[in-house]
Formats: C-alpha cells, structure tokens, sequence
C-alpha cells in the first residue's frame, strides 16, 4: 500500500513536504542538543540543494 500511495502522490509535492520534515529533523537535533547549532546552517543548505 504505501509504495502505491508514494507513487500516486505529485512528486514536487512529496519532495517538499519530505524536505519540510528533514529540516524540522534537524531543528529538533538543535534543540535537544544545542551544540550541534553550527552544524544546522550545512544540513539546512543541503536539505535544499538535495531537494533541486
């Protein structure tokens, strides 16, 4: 079921929302562990680039 449903699904569609919960991913990292904050700007940048 979930294989048809990923293919039934607009693919910019699904690549933005899967961007969207990447980069809310790595908010939650920072906020649980402050210190990777320096890290945060490079995962964001590579989430959108990734994303085209």
């Amino acid at each position: 079921h979930s294989l048809e449903q990923i293919n039934a699904f607009d693919p910019a569609a699904f690549l933005s929302a899967f961007t969207v919960g990447k980069i809310a991913r790595y908010v939650s990292i920072v906020k649980k562990n402050p210190k990777s904050k320096k890290y945060f700007y490079g995962w964001v940048v590579r989430a959108l680039n990734e994303a085209g």
